[in-house]
């Protein structure tokens, strides 16, 4: 038959038109699947549904559906991609013709903070007014977009929550039209608690929203929204001269502007501070984002729509916080003035920093920007910096102070760079009698210390042989245990009483289930064997799986799976029924049935009777069937000539 899918009305979800073709073809959920999608998925998705090529192509010709049609105009494609590159545009609908696979973390709907919503809305307004004009409600597109929790066309109705989920898989009776829903489960969405300033955003919400379903939007560049973004907030005192973006500043700013409610309300998912999102869109190198944070940092700049897509930012590009490129070298050797240049600037998500690397001399340092405030940390001096230093360390005479002035470091950062490249100028006899004395007073010191320590351990012991180490650790001994422990630590070893190994919960657990596996395992043949007696007394085989086996156990699936009984594993393995072994034990029940009642019957009776039909019938089991079908035969004759009847 022709799959002839209703025509959609204005604004409708696509999942509503086959909602309404299995309703009016009174078929199940399964079998519309397998007209419209050739059976190729088990679930059609809500938002951004896949193998829509495949739905066209089995509409009829005369049909008027194209699938870029049904695609901008039937799904929540133009909502999610409207701030997005015409090229990526492309690429999403190319994915929601084939299979859609990753599509979701493709767009970054999985890492851009906000939950999607789980069940699908309607509006009892537009229920009452698509009734009188069309004969029936369907579900609105824009109705099921993240964010909207008041009609754009009502603009004073909530939306009502059904019973219909978007997250988890659908069965038969969730493939439901309107009309067909259960009204005792609408549940209003929790916005009465909000202010009247809050339901000002959540309409401007939905009527921006609706716009950008109705409407083709895209950004000429990826830098786009970025820049647009700039340009207001350099209005509102947020952009420093050197093209810093006050991030934290704007922060704030949205803070007294959106509740916290309100974007928990909208499905944010940072419960402690969910406007770093919003605010991390003027970032020229933030993350894909999702389309609901531009929309609220749009009403927050109050930028009309229009606006936003139609003219170009005043700004060409995004200005760096060093600059125009390239930029010098500031190589930290006194006297020395390298005329390399660094044309590429590498900043590190990380911790905020931007690392600069001079190709001629090889300086590499990083510039941490932290409220305002520029610290530079140096990850490499270079070659020539590094023959500079060892010319001053081995051929001068001068002292540290000078040499570590002349190189732009400390004495200290001096002492350890020289000491690390092998010289050994600073272990000079006055440097060396020095360490030497403090070294000989520690050592004194220590001497003291240890003989007092062990002194006061073995008495502890002494006059509580069963102490513990744990008793000594905590006790008045804790800071002479402590020392000896990390001073004196063969002499510790020897005398301390050795730990105790205790028994944690998890060994005692992990007793226990060993236990359980051992004693399971002897008990799966006895209770294999009861199943054949079973099923020789009720005259019906069943087949001895794994999970038959398991049920008659009280243990749960889940203790096989995480492998906490092998034994057991092996042993139902072991005396698991495959397919074919379960038909041919069926074959020997039916013949020893059929002798005891003494009835002969053909061949393709005798497999019909034991349910082997088509694919069942491997050359294998066939073999085995005729073996035993020749002894039951053979037997029936016997017994039939030895009461002296005729079989034939």
């Amino acid at each position: 038959m022709p799959n002839l899918i209703p025509d959609a009305y204005p604004d409708e979800l696509l999942y509503s038109v086959l909602a309404r073709y299995s309703s009016n073809l009174q078929i199940t959920y399964t079998q519309t699947i397998r007209h419209v999608f050739s059976g190729k998925i088990n679930k059609v998705g809500f938002r951004l549904p896949a193998h829509l090529s495949t739905l066209v192509e089995n509409l009829p010709s005369w049909q008027d559906y194209s699938v870029e049609d049904l695609i901008s105009q039937n799904t929540l494609f133009r909502y999610y991609t409207a701030f997005t590159v015409p090229d990526r545009q492309s690429e999403i609908m190319e994915r929601m013709k084939g299979s859609g696979s990753g599509l979701p973390g493709f767009m970054g709907l999985t890492m851009s903070g906000i939950r999607e919503q789980s069940w699908l809305h309607i509006c009892p307004e537009c229920v009452k007014a698509d009734t009188e004009r069309y004969g029936e409600p369907y579900w609105h597109t824009v109705h099921q977009a993240p964010g909207v929790l008041i009609c754009p066309y009502h603009l004073d109705t909530a939306l009502l929550q059904t019973s219909v989920s978007t997250s988890s898989k659908v069965s038969s009776s969730q493939i439901l039209t309107v009309s067909e829903l259960p009204p005792t489960k609408h549940v209003t969405a929790q916005i009465d608690q909000l202010g009247q300033i809050d339901h000002d955003i959540l309409r401007d919400i939905s009527t921006i929203s609706l716009l950008l379903i109705q409407s083709q939007c895209n950004m000429p560049h990826q830098t786009w929204g970025t820049l647009k973004y700039r340009e207001k907030i350099t209005v509102l005192g947020l952009m420093s001269p050197g093209g810093m973006a006050d991030r934290s500043g704007l922060k704030e700013m949205l803070m007294k502007y959106y509740s916290k409610s309100l974007l928990l309300l909208l499905g944010f998912k940072d419960m402690e501070d969910p406007w770093k999102r919003i605010a991390g869109l003027i970032s020229p190198h933030a993350k894909r984002s999702h389309t609901l944070q531009h929309i609220l940092m749009i009403l927050f700049l109050k930028i009309p729509l229009d606006e936003f897509f139609s003219q170009p930012p005043s700004i060409s590009r995004v200005i760096h916080p060093f600059g125009k490129g390239p930029w010098g070298c500031k190589n930290s050797l006194k006297n020395f003035r390298c005329l390399g240049k660094i044309r590429e600037i590498t900043l590190s998500y990380r911790n905020k920093s931007y690392l600069f690397k001079c190709e001629s001399c090889g300086y590499t340092y990083a510039v941490l920007v932290k409220n305002s405030i520029e610290k530079t940390i140096v990850y490499d001096y270079g070659a020539i910096w590094i023959e500079e230093l060892i010319k001053l360390v081995t051929e001068s005479d001068r002292d540290k102070s000078y040499i570590a002035d002349v190189l732009g470091i400390s004495v200290t950062k001096l002492m350890k760079i020289s000491k690390s490249l092998g010289s050994d100028r600073w272990d000079s006899p006055r440097y060396m009698r020095g360490i030497f004395a403090r070294a000989e007073r520690k050592e004194a010191v220590s001497g003291e210390r240890r003989q007092q320590g062990r002194q006061k351990i073995l008495n502890a012991i002494t006059v509580e042989p069963n102490i513990s180490r744990t008793q000594l650790a905590t006790g008045p001994y804790k800071r002479h245990y402590e020392w000896l422990m990390r001073h004196d630590r063969e002499w510790f070893d020897q005398h301390v009483p050795a730990p105790r190994r205790h028994v944690t919960d998890y060994a005692r657990l992990a007793q226990k289930w060993h236990a359980m596996d051992v004693k399971t395992a002897l008990e799966i043949p006895v209770l294999v064997r009861s199943l054949y007696s079973l099923d020789n007394e009720r005259q019906k085989i069943r087949q001895i799986t794994s999970h038959e086996i398991i049920s008659h156990i009280d243990l749960r699936h889940g203790a096989f799976r995480t492998g906490k009984l092998p034994l057991t594993s092996a042993e139902i393995k072991k005396f698991s029924e495959s397919l074919e072994d379960f038909h041919i034990r069926k074959l020997d029940h039916l013949a020893i049935r059929l002798m005891q009642d003494g009835k002969l019957i053909s061949f393709p009776r005798f497999l019909e009777s034991a349910c082997i039909f088509g694919s069942y019938r491997t050359e294998k089991l066939m073999i085995v069937a005729n073996t035993i079908y020749e002894k039951y035969v053979h037997s029936i004759r016997l017994v039939t000539i030895r009461a002296g009847k005729n079989i034939l």
